[in-house]
């Protein structure tokens, strides 16, 4: 398993323990890797019924750096994290609402 793969398990972990213990009558939203060039856009897949998807991140497939969504094509300026080198920060950050990548 490579770091995305890890870091996409981190996210899906911690959100299906959120709606498990918050939410537990609905079905926590599935995530997913969309690979662009530059890019992998890390995709919420919500329930049926409730809309479609929305860009939880962006990772830099280089640089291995997590980027905050600006919109659903382009990452916010300014890495937030390095999956090389806070993966762990990571495990104790991640939350379904990304607000770990607001500064």
């Amino acid at each position: 398993m490579n770091l995305i793969d890890q870091y996409v398990a981190i996210i899906q972990e911690k959100t299906n323990k959120h709606y498990a213990e918050r939410l537990p009558n609905l079905t926590p939203p599935m995530f997913e890797q969309q690979p662009g060039s530059k890019y992998v856009k890390i995709v919420e897949c919500k329930m049926e019924g409730w809309g479609g998807q929305s860009v939880h991140s962006f990772v830099n497939k280089n640089t291995l750096e997590v980027y905050k969504a600006a919109s659903w094509r382009a990452p916010a300026k300014g890495a937030r994290y390095d999956l090389n080198t806070d993966m762990e920060k990571l495990r104790e950050v991640v939350d379904p609402y990304t607000s770990y990548l607001y500064r």
